[in-house]
């Protein structure tokens, strides 16, 4: 891998659906990107009501901090309230569950990383 400096403006990025049909992303930072285990960072939105099915990931952790909006992430059958400055990490292999409320679309910077064995 090449080693560089990316450096993008979120109006020059294009909005696409993400992989679970709900919401939209801006990806900032594709895995194949980055010589680290990052999967992706990306800019994540969810209009008011929008949710994403309960899901999990078999070979990967993920982390979320929310700029804007309200909602609610359902991760191991706990809930967590979401509003601007929330973060939280998702552990490998734990179902999780997220949805929009109030009046405003929920906006979040989110990434993955790949899971590795750690050596014992």
């Amino acid at each position: 891998m090449e080693n560089k400096v990316i450096y993008r403006h979120s109006t020059n990025i294009p909005t696409l659906k993400t992989s679970h049909l709900a919401g939209e992303k801006q990806v900032l930072l594709a895995g194949n990107e980055s010589s680290s285990n990052i999967t992706q960072v990306a800019l994540g939105t969810l209009q008011p009501g929008e949710s994403v099915e309960v899901h999990l990931h078999a070979d990967m952790e993920e982390s979320f901090y929310f700029l804007q909006g309200k909602g609610i992430y359902r991760i191991a059958g706990k809930d967590y309230k979401l509003e601007l400055g929330t973060y939280l990490h998702i552990p490998i292999n734990t179902e999780h569950y997220l949805q929009a409320l109030g009046e405003e679309p929920l906006h979040f910077i989110y990434w993955g990383i790949e899971a590795q064995k750690k050596a014992m």
